[in-house]
């Protein structure tokens, strides 16, 4: 039986990505991270589901199809500049993302749904973000104080509207890594 790793997120428009990219790109000399995610693979994870056998898949494309139905379409803000770990040599550089109830509720029933299918998610709390850069590889301490909450889109293009929720499959080898295998349409 064929493996892939798969999450389920919800797709960052280019006009959200390009405009981050052009900011890292600008300031790159203070952003030496080893992995830089591609303006096409930008994205908020909603579940990580790992490796799964294509059976798995197949069941969880049919159930979260039935269950994103039940959900209206909902606009995102994507906030200012963050990071996970040390400040000084941060593990992640994200975008916010705003903590609406739409949101925080999809993402809730799609965790139960993928437990309630036997998937091993992680139990840290739900914290949405959009992943820039991660693996900190600098010499010097990152300067966090010039650019954590720092807002890098403007208010009118810093809002998205999510009208669907996608099973990705992840394939390293290609440029975008992160593939559509299946499309939810909200309500």
């Amino acid at each position: 039986m064929k493996e892939q790793h798969y999450f389920i997120g919800i797709r960052i428009p280019v006009s959200i990505s390009q405009p981050s990219v052009d900011f890292i790109t600008l300031h790159e000399n203070d952003f030496p991270f080893r992995v830089w995610t591609n303006v096409y693979d930008y994205h908020i994870t909603l579940a990580f589901l790992g490796a799964v056998h294509d059976e798995k898949i197949k069941e969880l494309k049919k159930e979260l199809s039935m269950l994103v139905k039940r959900h209206h379409s909902f606009v995102l803000q994507i906030g200012k500049l963050n990071l996970f770990g040390i400040n000084e040599r941060p593990r992640v550089v994200y975008l916010e993302v705003s903590r609406q109830q739409p949101l925080l509720a999809l993402q809730k029933e799609i965790y139960d749904l993928c437990i309630k299918l036997g998937f091993s998610l992680d139990k840290r709390p739900y914290h949405p973000h959009v992943t820039i850069a991660k693996r900190w590889d600098g010499q010097q301490p990152f300067s966090h104080e010039t650019y954590v909450n720092q807002p890098i889109l403007s208010k009118q293009e810093s809002w998205i509207e999510v009208n669907e929720v996608i099973v990705f499959t992840i394939n390293t080898k290609d440029i975008p890594k992160y593939i559509a295998v299946e499309r939810c349409p909200l309500l």
